[in-house]
């Protein structure tokens, strides 16, 4: 799978671990920001462009889908690591933020060449340095200092996550460790668990994003609680007495 396809999966597992009323505020605050910078009776400068002659339209509009792709991306980076590791984060996040940038720049400096009709050096270098540093300021340091938080509030040790089954018309609620293994059942998955089995409409896919760290795929037909493999081998895993296939292309996870 892609980096990019990776980090996009990442954010749609951000927005789903948001409750409906933080994600209305997300969406609020992008909205607002976008409307504001766009009022000429503001008249804002940022960078090289001015609201006052309707320039910041079209770099706006796309500097809200490159800029949240940053912050939204920056989050899943650090919430995605099992463990605290600042230079995997910092290795793996500032290419992101690198390559957003230099994108960014490139954009803008194309869409002021087209809408004033000149652009000389100097001006190429204040948009490139002026967008590296608005990205850092106000979208990648927020992003990670917010991605600590949810990373923090996320561990066991500081919160106690339910898994929620919704078999039939009731919801189950699970800690972890009570949830021995998954097995994809065409259109539903069976949740094997200390109380018996759960059926839940749903796939495997999407709770590879939605399940607590601990539990990884390791067939195209399950996902194990790695805290409850008993015995490993190249070809299966036990868990909870029970002997689970591994996938060739799942070796890895394991």
């Amino acid at each position: 799978m892609s980096t990019t396809k990776q980090i996009f999966l990442g954010i749609i597992k951000v927005f789903n671990q948001l409750s409906p009323q933080s994600l209305r505020i997300h969406l609020l605050v992008w909205f607002t920001g976008l409307i504001i910078i766009n009022l000429p009776a503001l008249q804002l400068t940022i960078g090289n462009f001015h609201s006052d002659d309707y320039s910041l339209l079209v770099p706006s509009l796309y500097g809200v889908l490159l800029n949240g792709f940053l912050g939204y991306g920056t989050i899943h980076l650090i919430t995605s690591q099992s463990k605290p590791d600042l230079h995997g984060f910092f290795r793996s996040s500032l290419p992101l933020l690198g390559i957003i940038s230099l994108v960014e720049s490139q954009l803008d400096a194309a869409f002021f060449l087209f809408f004033y009709g000149d652009l000389n050096f100097s001006i190429y270098l204040d948009i490139f340095w002026g967008t590296v540093l608005m990205n850092t300021l106000f979208f990648y340091v927020p992003a990670s200092v917010l991605a600590v938080l949810l990373w923090w509030r996320s561990t066991p040790a500081f919160s106690m996550p339910r898994i929620e089954i919704k078999d039939g018309q009731q919801k189950v609620f699970l800690a972890p460790e009570e949830v021995y293994f998954v097995e994809s059942d065409s259109n539903y998955a069976i949740f094997h668990t200390v109380r018996g089995r759960l059926l839940q409409r749903t796939s495997l896919t999407r709770l590879e994003e939605e399940l607590p760290r601990q539990f990884t795929r390791c067939h195209r037909s399950f996902i194990v609680n790695q805290q409850h493999i008993q015995k490993r081998s190249a070809q299966e895993v036990e868990v909870a007495g029970k002997v689970v296939p591994v996938g060739r292309k799942y070796k890895s996870n394991l």
